[in-house]
Order: C-alpha cells, then sequence, then structure tokens
C-alpha cells in the first residue's frame, strides 16, 4: 500500500474477481515429412516446425506435390513391338513404292523435256543437261525398285538404264535421240502399271499386319488377362502433400509442418527423429501425424511409431494418430495380417495417447486429368509412346529422340538422359484408351493414402463444432471414395475389442451415408480410464488449460487465499465445460470437484516444502459405443 504523507484524495483498486482459465487450443496437429521447397523469403524451413492455416500458405512457404515416376509393366509387349515392326517393314515398303512412282513420273517428265528440246533444235548444251537429269533420275529409280521383285521391274528398270545411257550419246542425232527418250516413256509406263498394280496386295497385306497389332494391343483391356501393370510405388515416394490436401478438405485448420527434406529424397526413420526434436520446443501441437512413415520399411516404420509414442509420453499434451503399416490390405492377405502384424509390433508404451485406424482409403485428391506421361519412367514413356502409337492407327512410330524432355521441363538437366518428346506423348494420352486405362491406374495408385490426416481434420472440424469431449466418430470422411477393404459387423468385433486391448478404429462404407469413421478407441482399448479418444484429449485440454492459468501462482504466498482464490479460479472454468456438455452429471457437483487446503490435499511438511497440491475430480463423458434398446410384447389393454 502507498504510504500517505500528503494531504489528498488517493484511489485504490482491488481485484474484485481471480483470474480466469484460457481454454487451450485442442486441434493443432503437427505433421512430419518431405515437402517440395521449404522456405519462408529467404529464410529456410527446413526441420522448423511452421504454423500454416491453409492449403494455400502450404504452397506459399512448402510449394505443390510431388511427381511420382510409376513403371509400366506389358507381358505382351514383345508381341506387340514384334509385330509393330513387321508392320513398319510394310509401310516403309508402301512409302518406297509411292516414291517410286513419284520417281517415274519424274523420269517421263525429264524425257518430255528432251524431246521438246529436240524438237525445238535447242542448244546441244542444254539438251544434253536434260540427257544428265534422265541418267540420275534412272540411277535413283534403279536403287528405289532394287527390292521389288515384282514381274522382272528391277529388269526393266536396267533396261531403261542401258535407254538412258545411250540418249546422251545421240544428242547430235534428235531424231534417234527422240526415239529413245519416247522409249523410256513407254518403259516407265509400263513400270507404273505393274507398281500400281502391286500397291492393292501391299495395302492388303498391311491390313493384315495391323489386325495384328490390335489383337496384341486388345488384349491389354482384358482385365480377365491382365497382361500389364503399374509399378506399387515408385523408388522415391513423397506423399505428404496428398495428407494435407486431405487434413484440409476434412475441416483442418491451424496446424504445424515439419519439412525434413524435399522431393530429391524418400522420408527415413531418421528424418522422423531429427523432426521431433524441435516440435519438443513448440507447446500448442496437440496431435502428432507422421504420414509418410508407411512408405518405408517395416522395421524403419516400427521405429517411427516408436519414436511418436516416446514424444507424445514424454509431452503428455499431445496424441498419436497412426497408421497401419500396409493398411490397404486385408487382413486374410496372402502377405500376412496386418492388423495383427502392427498390434504385435507396436509396443506397449504410452497407448492411451494414441489411435490407429484400419483400413486405409481410395481418395479423390488427384484426379485422371491430373495424371500424364510425367508420372511414368523414361523406359516406361517409351513403351507407352510405342503401344499407344499402333494403337490410334499411325502409319509408323515416330522417333523419340526430340527437343524437348521432362529433365527440361522441371529445370533439371540431364545429359546422359533420352530425349523424349513429352508433348508428343501427352497429346496421345489424351485419344488413347490403353493410356486411359494407364492413367486410371497410376491414379488409383495416389490416391491410395492412409487416414491419419484426414482424421486430423475430422478432429479439428468436431472440437470446434461439438467440443473435445465430442467423440470424432460416426463422421464422413471428405475425399474418400471408398474403403480399401469393405468391413463387416464381424470384421469389426476383431479391431473394436481386443485381448490384449490393441483396439483399432474402423473406417467403414454405408450405403447412402458414404465413407465413415465407426470408432473412437485408443490402443489402450481395455482401460477403463482411457478407453476413448476423446476422453484422453478431453483430459489433457482440462490439465493444460488448468496448468497454464497456475503458472500466475507460481512463488505466490501458500496460504489459504491463494487456495481459495485458485479453487474459485479452477471451478469456474470446470463450471463453463460443464454447461457446454464436456463433463458428465445433473448437476456441477456431480460433474467435478476441486480440493486443495491444510489437512485435505496437503500436510505442513508440504507447506514447509513449497508444494500446493490441488486435487481435481472431473466426472468426463463417455461416448455411447453400445446402445441396446429392448422390445416386449405386452397385454393388450383395450
Amino acid at each position: 500500500m502507498e504510504t500517505m504523507k500528503t494531504p489528498g484524495v488517493y484511489i485504490v483498486e482491488k481485484n474484485a474477481f481471480p483470474n480466469s482459465v484460457v481454454p487451450v487450443a485442442t486441434a493443432v496437429p503437427a505433421f512430419i515429412g518431405h515437402t517440395q521447397i521449404a522456405m519462408n523469403g529467404t529464410k529456410s524451413l527446413l526441420n522448423v516446425p511452421f504454423r500454416i492455416t491453409s492449403m494455400l500458405e502450404y504452397n506459399k512457404y512448402f510449394g505443390g506435390g510431388p511427381q511420382p515416376e510409376y513403371s509400366l509393366s506389358v507381358e505382351n509387349q514383345e508381341n506387340i513391338k514384334g509385330a509393330g515392326k513387321k508392320l513398319d517393314e510394310k509401310d516403309a515398303e508402301i512409302e518406297s513404292v509411292n516414291i517410286t512412282i513419284n520417281t517415274i513420273q519424274n523420269l517421263q517428265e525429264e524425257a518430255n523435256n528432251l524431246i521438246s528440246a529436240l524438237e525445238e533444235k535447242k542448244p546441244e548444251g542444254e539438251t544434253t543437261v536434260i540427257a544428265d537429269r534422265i541418267i540420275a533420275t534412272v540411277v535413283i529409280l534403279e536403287d528405289d525398285v532394287k527390292t521389288l521383285e515384282y514381274d522382272n521391274i528391277p529388269s526393266d528398270v536396267a533396261n531403261i538404264k542401258t535407254v538412258a545411257d545411250n540418249v546422251k550419246e545421240l544428242i547430235s542425232q534428235p531424231d534417234v535421240a527422240k526415239l529413245k527418250a519416247n522409249d523410256i516413256i513407254i518403259t516407265s509406263k509400263d513400270i507404273q502399271v505393274k507398281i500400281n498394280n502391286i500397291v492393292p496386295k501391299l495395302k492388303n497385306e498391311r491390313k493384315q499386319l495391323v489386325e495384328a497389332v490390335n489383337t496384341e494391343i486388345k488384349k491389354l483391356y482384358s482385365v480377365s488377362e491382365s497382361l500389364w501393370s503399374i509399378s506399387e510405388a515408385p523408388t522415391i515416394l513423397n506423399t505428404l502433400y496428398y495428407n494435407i490436401v486431405l487434413f484440409f478438405a476434412n475441416g483442418g485448420g491451424a496446424c504445424y509442418i515439419v519439412s525434413v527434406g524435399d522431393y530429391s529424397e524418400a522420408f527415413t526413420s531418421e528424418d522422423c527423429e531429427a523432426g521431433l526434436t524441435p516440435l519438443t520446443k513448440e507447446m500448442e501441437p496437440t496431435m502428432l501425424i507422421i504420414p509418410e512413415a508407411v512408405n518405408l520399411s517395416f522395421e524403419e516404420w516400427k521405429k517411427t511409431m516408436e519414436y511418436a509414442l516416446g514424444h507424445c509420453d514424454t509431452m503428455k499434451n499431445r496424441v498419436a494418430i497412426l497408421d497401419i503399416f500396409e493398411g490397404y490390405k486385408p487382413q486374410n492377405d496372402s502377405s500376412g495380417d496386418v492388423v495383427k502384424n502392427f498390434r504385435e509390433n507396436i509396443g506397449s508404451i504410452s497407448l492411451d495417447y494414441a489411435a490407429a485406424y484400419y483400413p486405409w482409403i481410395n481418395a479423390s485428391v488427384v484426379s485422371e486429368s491430373d495424371i500424364d506421361t510425367f508420372n511414368l519412367t523414361t523406359e516406361s514413356a517409351k513403351l507407352l509412346l510405342t503401344i499407344m502409337q499402333y494403337e490410334l492407327g499411325y502409319k509408323s512410330t515416330k522417333k523419340i529422340e526430340q527437343t524437348d524432355n521432362k529433365e527440361n521441363a522441371t529445370g533439371v538437366e540431364k545429359a546422359d538422359e533420352v530425349l523424349l518428346d513429352y508433348k508428343l506423348l501427352n497429346t496421345l494420352l489424351q485419344s488413347s484408351p490403353f493410356g486411359a486405362l494407364v492413367r486410371k491406374e497410376i491414379c488409383k495408385k495416389i490416391n491410395r493414402l492412409p487416414v491419419a490426416a484426414a482424421m486430423a481434420g475430422i478432429y479439428t472440424k468436431t472440437d470446434n463444432t461439438r467440443g473435445v469431449w465430442k467423440a470424432p466418430a460416426n463422421v464422413s470422411i471428405n475425399k474418400a471414395v471408398s474403403p480399401t477393404v469393405n468391413l463387416t459387423n464381424n470384421a469389426q468385433e476383431d479391431l473394436n475389442v481386443d485381448i490384449y486391448g490393441r483396439s483399432i478404429n474402423a473406417i467403414r462404407y454405408f450405403k447412402g451415408e458414404g465413407v465413415k469413421v465407426w470408432g473412437a478407441r485408443t490402443l489402450d482399448g481395455n482401460s477403463g480410464d482411457w478407453r476413448y479418444i476423446n476422453v484422453r484429449r478431453t483430459m489433457i485440454f482440462l490439465e493444460e488449460s488448468i496448468k497454464n492459468a497456475a503458472r500466475a501462482y507460481v512463488f505466490e504466498p501458500n496460504v489459504a487465499s491463494t487456495w481459495l482464490n485458485m479453487k474459485a479460479m479452477i471451478e469456474n472454468f470446470l463450471l463453463g465445460v460443464w454447461k457446454q456438455g464436456g463433463l458428465a452429471g445433473a448437476s456441477p457437483e456431480d460433474a467435478y470437484s476441486v480440493h486443495v487446503g491444510l489437512g485435505d490435499t496437503m500436510t505442513p511438511e508440504d507447506i514447509l516444502e513449497g508444494i500446493l497440491r490441488i486435487t481435481v475430480l472431473v466426472a468426463i463423458s463417455h461416448p455411447a459405443e453400445f446402445i441396446e434398446i429392448t422390445f416386449q410384447q405386452q397385454m393388450q389393454k383395450s
């Protein structure tokens, strides 16, 4: 209190209300993975947790999506290429015949020019030039027809060559020279008639070869034969971008991105560890998602799960949403039961801080129009170009060595790379039926995604609309076309209730309702305290909110007035939570109680040691997971 020494009026203000508890944010996920870039202006964001609130901001600071390269495998490609080679040879033969006809017509024109020059009695020098052109044309013609073994055509051309050689020597005898030139015209026309008779035969042979090529290509359309396939995954698979799209599509808001590398390298367990280290200094994130962990080997995936659970156990203020390794496979897959493998390898540390969902989903993040031949390896692009050109009826395949290539298009030069005409490839892709199948399959591979990121969005949306105490279940997943495995009630029984408590939440399709989340349990499914994810997250929300508010009383006198102020502060906060439906009970007394005081929560020794103990009891609402309605007949009363 201010000492009053001078007469006058003094104003003294007293606080009438205790400090209040400010609710912490409950839905702020942190994502770890590889991005295209990681820059804020000139500042690197590599291994730096960076807060964003929209997909627009993600694109600004972390770039766009990857362009994964898949491999195309075609079992009957040698048959297609063999049949196509014969077709190319026949096309070359037909083209050669057409060129030969043009050469004959040029020969006839030169012979007529010679006759005209002789009749007009032009200087011998001019006439000799024309005779030389006739000889040169005959030499070309002789080369053109050497492979045409039809009706002695090469012999006829040889005779013309003999006559042509004589013409030049007979220039001084115009009448004889005109007769020789006329013989050239007559013989060449005879050859032209013979060649014209060949053309229908060649075209008929070509038609049969086209049918042979089409027969091989049509086999690719047959689902039953399955003569082609797209590789399961490219060498470098970066999927964080697609998962962020799912997050925002399902109601996501503010989140942290920890970029641990770019698209030149694949995600590793070491990247996960490096990304978790700076996250320990951030107190706002309440969820942890590592979408690219499922792209690792099983052993590497297992390490990342251990890192994630260990991080949540250390921080105590966030939960991990885990993806099941190879969760797109059914449980009876020949390679093994993916759910069983998950349960047996997830460990037993802090399972109440984690939830898992099965199966993955077929999403619609990427459309077929987004897929082009940049999504194929160079060899696969060459193979697809060959098939599409035959399929679309090109007379012959164009040379694929061109001046424009994929690497130049992305700004990366590779001197030893085979250059491909990607403009031609993508033009053909728009019209090719087989190209459409390839594009659809690649799109399907990219859109097969785990659901942790989508669930983070659903958690956020549920928290914002209903509160963190509402179980994030019975909610449709946006951009989900279907689950990769259709679960039945019987199939879900094993997922939901496990003898060892490793509960897995189901993603199910319901007719007329779409793909929905059908489970809200943590991995600690046998725990009466932490069975449900909304209970764990509500408790984190209460703990963190009260913890932050209690910091104001650190070093305050450990006396009754401080105890009463803190008790009133906490009770006011819990009253507000109860009114919103976050706590169970018909009255506040049933929903919560706060205990503090000497002889209640503290001993004299505690006070001497500077310890203030407060006990908060809360009745958190549990979801009505099983609803039983009993029906019974009764006697007629009227």
